[in-house]
C-alpha cells in the first residue's frame, strides 16, 4: 500500500520519474530507434532462407518482391 493514503502516485515512480524525462528520452531516442532497426533486419536475415517467410513476407515488398518471387519459382522448377 501507499505510504500516504492521499498520494496517487506509487513510491517507485517518484524515484523513476528523474531518469526519464523529455530531454534524456530526446537524446536516446535515435540510438534505440538505430538499435531496433539493426534488431529488426538481423531477424530478416535470419528467415530469409525459409520458404514460409520468402512467402509471405519478402516477396509482399513492393520493389523489391520480384526478387524473392524469382528465387521461389526457381525453387519449385528445381522440385
Amino acid at each position: 500500500m501507499l505510504a500516504q493514503p492521499w498520494s496517487t502516485q506509487p513510491p517507485w515512480m517518484r524515484r523513476m520519474a528523474p531518469c526519464f524525462n523529455r530531454t534524456k528520452v530526446k537524446n536516446v531516442a535515435p540510438t534505440l530507434i538505430a538499435w531496433g532497426a539493426c534488431a529488426g533486419i538481423a531477424a530478416l536475415m535470419l528467415l530469409e532462407p525459409t520458404p514460409l517467410a520468402r512467402k509471405d513476407v519478402f516477396s509482399n515488398i513492393p520493389l523489391l518482391g520480384r526478387f524473392w518471387q524469382k528465387k521461389l519459382e526457381a525453387a519449385e522448377q528445381k522440385d
